[in-house]
């Protein structure tokens, strides 16, 4: 999932592989939102904090189940009208009493917009395709897309988006590297995290060597409030989970 974006997907999230909503509309889902390439703290005030534990258990020929613990904070500590300051503290273990820490700026908007065009049959017609979730297919128009994503890199992607929900699967990647497909498999999910409540979407995600799920809001800087993925490599296997934990929004 990306720190820049206010749809912050994955595009999801193990490494170069991933990239990566509301329950009701497109808010934070649209189309817009993915071409867009604003700071995902553009619409939190300062003293918002993410706080996310990541556990990955690695299965490696001859060290199997050997498990790694991450915790990381980010605070928004300073804003202006362009650029927004976060603090980031990690630290290896939970047992770990101390956190690394440095502060990172991002502007906050006006950045490089990407551009989509409207997928069409050999008949110059619209192409529309059924999404389905759960026992209901929803009727999304197909187009390709593509943004910029640092480095004189560019995204591209195929995404399916609905009249009312927004965007509903995608699949692509950046420059020749490997590509990801996510599709939502659930329109409302609820957590809690802390005193506040999320309302977030499910997503299947696959790719050449990942699959998983993750919940994702944009209510949240960074997009991700669960995430569940497996990477096989071969001889080499490795499970990730990654929960947020801690919330606070101002």
């Amino acid at each position: 999932m990306r720190t820049r974006s206010r749809i912050g997907w994955p595009l999801l999230l193990v490494s170069s592989l991933l990239l990566a909503a509301a329950t009701a509309d497109a808010a934070g889902h649209a189309l817009d939102d993915w071409l867009r390439q604003d700071s995902a703290w553009k619409d939190f005030g300062v003293g918002t904090m993410t706080h996310m534990r990541k556990t990955t258990t690695m299965d490696v020929p001859g060290a199997e189940g050997r498990k790694v613990v991450f915790e990381e904070k980010r605070t928004l500590t300073a804003k202006s009208d362009t650029t927004a300051t976060i603090r980031v503290e990690r630290r290896v273990s939970p047992a770990a009493k101390r956190w690394e820490q440095r502060d990172i700026t991002e502007t906050l908007a006006g950045a490089a917009v990407g551009k989509a065009e409207i997928v069409r049959d050999a008949n110059k017609r619209a192409v529309v395709e059924n999404i389905r979730i759960g026992d209901k297919d929803y009727a999304c128009t197909k187009y390709a897309g593509t943004r910029p994503a640092g480095a004189d890199k560019t995204e591209q992607g195929t995404l399916w988006v609905h009249e009312d929900l927004g965007v509903l699967k995608y699949s692509g990647g950046v420059g020749p590297g490997p590509r990801m497909t996510w599709t939502v498999i659930r329109l409302a999910v609820t957590r809690k995290v802390g005193d506040q409540t999320i309302e977030c979407r499910q997503l299947l995600v696959q790719g050449r060597e990942v699959t998983g799920t993750m919940l994702v809001s944009p209510t949240v800087p960074g997009f991700v409030v669960e995430e569940t993925l497996t990477v096989d490599k071969g001889p080499v296997k490795s499970k990730t989970q990654r929960v947020l934990i801690g919330f606070i929004k101002k």
